[in-house]
C-alpha cells in the first residue's frame, strides 16, 4: 500500500490550484435558515438549488446564489427528494409525516402519510375503517412508525423506473427500517388526485440509518448505519422482497459514505478524523484518507473543467481536502475563514455536476469553483448555456419555449419574463432542430442521429421517441405545418428529399409522401393555403401540393443566390438570400414580383429569417439587424421599408412574433433571447431568469438600447465620373468610369413581373444620393436642348492616365470591387442568362480578319462568307476574275489596309 501511494500512477493537472470561493451577497436573517442545513438538492426544471433544515425549505438561484422562495409550514423537516417526472417535492418530518409539494406553486398536495390520522380524517372515517386503523396502530406495520432520516428514489439497471403515473421511492428511519412507497400521479396536467401507498417494509439495520444510495454498477442499494455496518441489498418491486448482497463491517459508527464510480470503491466516514476506502469485491479496507484535524462530516466528488475527477472531504471546522480519485493522494487542502451562522461550521456538502461547482452549507449556501466557471457564472447573463436552436411561442399557454443544442429547454412566462420550468437533458446526442406541434401543446426535437422526441414541455416528460429517419443524412429542415385540414411534419436536408409525416396514432408518425426535385441541400420550407414551398442552397424554389409529388412551379433566384429563409402569405412568398436581398414571388406560379436589398448595408450579409403579422413584416440578417416593413397586398403590391434596429451583436438566427404582433423575440448566436416592442423596437428585457417585467407597465422595461449600429455597415464610397477631378494615382479614369457605372445601379430596383425588365427607383436613388452629398443626375428636356458645361481636360493627367491604363493589370492597377447590393439589369431576351460575358475591348479593326475575308472572296470556289460567329452566314456575289490585258498581265491587284 505504501509503494502504491508513493508511485505516480496518475499525472493530475494543476487545475485544482485555481479553485476559489464564489463571492456571495449579504443576506438578511429572513432570507436564510434559522437552523443548520442538513441536505442540498438540485431542481433542474427551474434551475434552482434546494436546501433543507428543520425550520424551512429554501430555493436558491444557481447563478446569483440569491434566495428566491421558501416553504416554512409545517416545519420539523428531516429529509427530501425531488421527483422531476411529476414536478413534486417529497418531504418527511420528524413528526412522522410524509408530505408532497408541487414545485411550481409550492402548494401542498392532498396526499399525505402519517403515523396517526389527522382530525379531518378521523371525522370522515367510517366505523370499519376506524377499527382497522386502531388495529394497525398497535403493530409496527403502521406507515411512518419511526422518524425518517433519509430517502432515495427506486432505481433499476439503466435508470429510473418511475413513469408519469407511478413513482416508487424508499424511506429509511432511525430504527433501521426501510419502507417502500408507491405514488400514483394524475395524468392530467395540474391534476391533484395523487395517491400514496406503502408497498413494503423491512428492518435492515439495528440502529439508525444515516445514508441510502443506489449503486448502478452492481445494481443494488447501499445503506450505512450507526451499528458500524454498510449493507448492500436489492429490492424486487414485483415480489416486494429484500435480499442482502454483502456487509461491510467497521469498528465505529458510520455517518455516511460516497461511491467512487471511477475506481468502483466505497468511501466511508464516521466519528473519527479519517475516511476509509473499501473494496466491494473483498469487502475490506484498502486505503485511508487521513490527515484531517477534525471530524469528517461530508464526502463528494469534484470534476474539473478538464474532466479530471477528484474526491473532496470536509470536516466540521470548515477544512477541505482534495484527493486524487486514482491513487488517493492528497492534492490540495484549504479552509474557509469566513464566519458562518448560526454555528461557525458547515453541515452539508453537495457537488453540482452541471456547473461543476462545490456547495457547502451552514444556514446559507457557499460556492467553490474554478476561475473559469466562476467568471462565467458571475459575468454572463444568457438565456441558455449553449447555442439556441429554436424559440417558439405557445398561444395556448401564453409561454415561450426555448431549446438549445444540448437538448435543454426552458419555458418562459411572456408577461413577466420569469422562468416557469427548465429541463436539462443528459444525452450525448445533440439537438439540431425543434418545433411546436400544430396546437402549440407539445415540443418536437430532432437529434443528430435523426431521433424525434415529442415532449410535454410543461412536465419535461418524453411522450414519444421515434426513429423514423434512420439512415438519412443530416436534417436541416424540421417544421410542423398545417396545410388545409391536414397537419404534417416536414423533414428535409442533405439528402435533397423532402418528406412529410402525419400522426396516425397517439405514439406513431407515418410517412405521407416524399418529394424529389431539389439538386442541392434543402434550406427552408413554408406552407400556404393548399400546399407548401421549399428552397435549397442552389437558389431553386419549388411549389408542391399534398395531392401529387410533382411540383407545380419552379423558380431560381438571380445572381446565383442561395435560399436562406422563406415566408408565405395568401398571395406571395418572400425569399431571403445569402446576398442580403429579399425577393417576392407570386403563389403558386412563382412569378417574379419584386427584388431589392433588404437592409441596404454595404457589408455582405445574409437574410436569416422573415416573419409577418398582419401588414407588418420583419427581416433579420447576419449582422444583427432587424427591419420592419409595411406590406400591402391589396391591388398593386407594395413593400414599404420602415425602421431598422440592431437587436444583436452576432447573427440573428430567428424572429418570433408574440402577443398578437405587439412584441417580437430575437434569437442570436450569443445564446440570448431578447424581447422588443414592435414598431419602435423598444427594448423590454432578456430572458435569463434574473430580469423580470410587466408588459402592461413600461416602467419595468429596460428601454436602454443594448446594441448600437455600426456606421461601417451603412457607409457608401463616393465616386466621381469627371476626368478633370483630382484622384489617387492608384485609380485610373477608366476604373472610375467603370465604378461609376456599377454604383449608378440603385439598391431599390423593382423587377416588373409583366415586362420582365429591371426599372430604376429614381426617387430612392435621388434620396440616397442627396444624403451622401452627391448631386443627382439632372433631368433632360425633350423640347429644348440645354447646353452642357464644358469639362477642361489636363493633357498631362490624360497622358498619365492612358499610360497607367495600358501598363496596368488588365487595364487598371487593382480589381474593381462590385457593390454588395448591386443587381445587374436583365433584358427580356436573355432573362435566364444573368451574367453575359462582356465584349472584349477592340482598339482597332482586326487586319487578320480582313485579309482572310478578302482572300475568301477572291477564291472562285467560295460562294458564302465566313462572318463572325455572332452573325449567321449569308450568301454574297461571286467576284469575277480580273480581265486579261497587257497592262495588268502577270500582275495582281494590290490590297491596301488601313489600320
Amino acid at each position: 500500500m505504501k509503494e502504491m501511494t508513493s508511485t505516480k500512477l496518475y499525472s493530475s493537472t494543476n487545475s485544482t490550484d485555481f479553485i476559489h470561493k464564489f463571492p456571495s451577497n449579504e443576506l438578511s436573517r429572513n432570507q436564510i435558515h434559522r437552523e443548520m442545513i442538513t441536505q442540498i438538492a438540485y431542481f433542474p426544471r427551474r434551475d434552482e438549488y434546494i436546501s433543507l433544515s428543520s425550520d424551512s425549505i429554501r430555493f436558491w438561484a444557481t447563478r446569483t446564489m440569491n434566495p428566491t422562495r421558501f416553504i416554512s409550514e409545517p416545519g420539523n423537516f428531516s429529509c427530501m427528494i425531488v421527483i422531476n417526472q411529476q414536478n413534486v417535492l417529497a418531504v418527511t418530518t420528524t413528526t412522522r409525516k410524509l408530505l408532497f409539494f408541487e414545485l411550481d406553486s409550492l402548494r401542498l398536495l392532498p396526499a399525505t402519510v402519517g403515523a396517526s390520522p389527522t382530525a379531518d380524517e378521523i371525522k370522515s372515517m367510517s366505523g370499519p375503517k376506524a377499527t382497522n386503523i386502531l388495529n394497525t396502530m398497535k403493530t409496527s406495520d403502521l406507515p411512518m412508525f419511526n422518524v425518517p432520516t433519509c430517502m432515495c428514489m427506486y432505481f433499476t439497471y439503466g435508470g429510473e423506473t418511475d413513469t408519469d403515473s407511478k413513482i416508487e421511492f424508499l424511506i429509511a428511519d432511525d430504527q433501521g427500517y426501510v419502507e417502500a412507497y408507491l405514488l400514483k400521479a394524475p395524468k392530467v396536467r395540474q391534476g391533484s388526485d395523487f395517491q400514496i401507498t406503502k408497498t413494503a417494509k423491512i428492518r435492515i439495520h439495528q440502529e439508525a440509518i444515516t445514508n441510502i444510495e443506489y449503486i448502478d454498477t452492481i445494481m443494488c442499494y447501499a445503506t450505512s448505519s450507526l451499528d458500524h455496518t454498510v449493507k448492500l441489498w436489492k429490492y424486487d418491486t414485483t415480489t416486494h422482497k429484500f435480499t442482502t448482497e454483502g456487509i461491510l463491517k467497521d469498528n465505529q459508527p458510520i455517518l455516511g459514505f460516497y461511491y467512487c464510480k471511477l475506481q468502483k470503491v466505497l468511501i466511508t466516514y464516521g466519528i473519527s478524523r479519517d475516511a476509509y476506502v473499501w473494496s466491494l469485491l473483498t469487502q475490506r479496507k484498502t486505503f485511508k484518507l487521513g490527515g484531517h484535524y477534525n471530524q469528517v462530516i461530508g464526502i463528494c466528488s469534484f470534476l474539473t473543467n478538464s474532466d479530471v475527477d477528484y474526491i473532496v472531504t470536509m470536516t466540521n471546522r470548515k477544512e477541505f481536502k482534495l484527493w486524487d480519485s486514482v491513487n488517493f493522494r492528497m492534492v490540495r487542502e484549504w479552509t474557509d475563514p469566513t464566519l458562518q451562522h448560526p454555528d461557525n461550521r458547515f453541515s452539508a456538502l453537495y457537488f453540482d455536476s452541471v456547473r461543476r461547482c462545490l456547495l457547502a452549507a451552514s444556514s446559507s449556501l457557499s460556492k467553490w469553483a474554478e476561475d473559469v466557471s466562476q467568471q462565467t457564472d458571475s459575468t454572463q447573463s444568457n438565456t441558455h448555456a449553449h447555442q439556441i436552436i429554436g424559440a417558439h411561442f405557445s398561444d395556448t399557454f401564453d409561454q415561450v419555449v426555448t431549446c438549445d443544442a444540448h437538448g435543454d429547454f426552458s419555458v418562459w412566462n411572456i408577461n413577466t419574463g420569469s422562468r416557469d420550468s427548465l429541463h436539462h437533458e443528459s444525452c450525448d446526442d445533440d439537438v439540431v432542430a425543434s418545433t411546436l406541434d400544430w396546437k402549440g401543446r407539445r415540443l418536437f426535437t430532432l437529434t443528430k442521429k435523426n431521433v424525434i422526441n415529442v415532449w410535454n414541455f410543461n412536465s419535461a416528460a418524453i411522450m414519444i421517441s421515434l426513429d423514423i429517419l434512420k439512415g438519412s443524412n443530416l436534417v436541416s429542415v424540421f417544421a410542423a405545418m398545417s396545410i388545409g385540414t391536414r397537419n404534417v411534419l416536414a423533414c428535409g436536408g442533405w439528402d435533397k428529399v423532402l418528406s412529410l409525416y402525419i400522426q396516425t396514432g397517439p405514439e406513431s408518425l407515418d410517412l405521407f409522401r416524399s418529394y424529389l426535385g431539389h439538386k442541392s441541400d434543402i434550406s427552408s420550407v413554408v406552407s400556404f393555403n393548399y400546399g407548401f414551398i421549399s428552397g435549397d442552397a442552389n437558389g431553386e424554389i419549388f411549389t408542391w401540393t399534398l395531392d401529387t409529388s410533382k411540383y407545380l412551379a419552379k423558380a431560381k433566384l438571380p445572381n446565383g443566390a442561395q435560399v436562406e429563409c422563406l415566408y408565405s402569405t395568401t398571395k406571395y412568398v418572400f425569399v431571403g438570400d445569402n446576398l442580403g436581398f429579399i425577393h417576392v414571388y407570386s403563389v403558386p406560379k412563382l412569378s417574379y414580383v419584386l427584388g431589392r436589398s433588404a437592409h441596404d448595408t454595404v457589408v455582405k450579409s445574409s437574410i436569416t429569417d422573415i416573419k409577418s403579422f398582419g401588414k407588418l413584416m420583419y427581416t433579420a440578417d447576419t449582422l444583427g439587424y432587424v427591419r420592419e416593413w409595411i406590406i400591402n397586398e391589396e391591388g398593386q403590391f407594395e413593400m414599404i421599408p420602415g425602421k431598422i434596429e440592431r437587436c444583436a451583436r452576432d447573427e440573428i438566427r430567428q424572429i418570433e412574433i408574440v402577443s398578437q404582433g405587439k412584441f417580437i423575440i430575437t434569437i442570436a448566436l450569443d445564446m440570448c433571447a431578447l424581447l422588443w416592442r414592435s414598431g419602435d423596437f423598444e427594448y423590454v428585457g432578456l430572458f435569463d431568469g434574473n430580469h423580470f417585467w410587466n408588459l402592461q407597465d413600461e416602467k419595468t422595461w429596460k428601454k436602454d438600447k443594448p446594441f448600437l449600429p455600426d456606421e461601417k455597415h451603412f457607409a457608401r464610397e463616393k465616386t466621381s465620373t469627371l476626368l478633370g477631378e483630382k484622384r489617387s494615382s492608384r485609380n485610373s479614369v477608366a476604373m472610375s468610369l467603370r465604378s461609376a457605372r456599377l454604383s449608378n445601379n440603385s439598391n431599390h430596383m423593382i423587377l416588373s413581373s409583366q415586362k420582365q425588365v429591371s426599372v430604376f427607383d429614381q426617387n430612392n436613388f435621388i434620396k440616397e444620393t442627396a444624403e451622401e452629398g452627391i448631386k443627382p443626375p439632372a433631368k433632360t428636356s425633350q423640347t429644348k436642348h440645354e447646353e452642357r458645361p464644358k469639362t477642361v481636360v489636363d493633357p498631362e493627367l490624360f497622358g498619365k492616365t492612358l499610360t497607367e491604363y495600358f501598363n496596368g493589370n488588365d487595364g487598371h492597377d487593382e480589381i474593381v470591387e462590385i457593390s454588395k447590393n448591386y443587381m445587374p439589369e436583365m433584358a427580356p431576351n436573355n432573362r435566364n442568362n444573368f451574367f453575359e460575358k462582356p465584349r472584349e475591348l477592340q482598339m482597332t479593326s482586326r487586319p487578320n480578319d480582313l485579309v482572310m475575308r478578302v482572300t475568301t472572296l477572291m477564291k472562285p470556289s467560295t460562294a458564302f462568307s465566313r462572318a463572325s460567329s455572332r452573325l449567321p452566314a449569308r450568301p454574297c456575289l461571286k467576284i469575277p476574275p480580273p480581265r486579261k490585258s497587257t497592262a495588268t498581265r502577270n500582275y495582281r491587284l494590290p490590297v491596301s489596309l488601313t489600320l
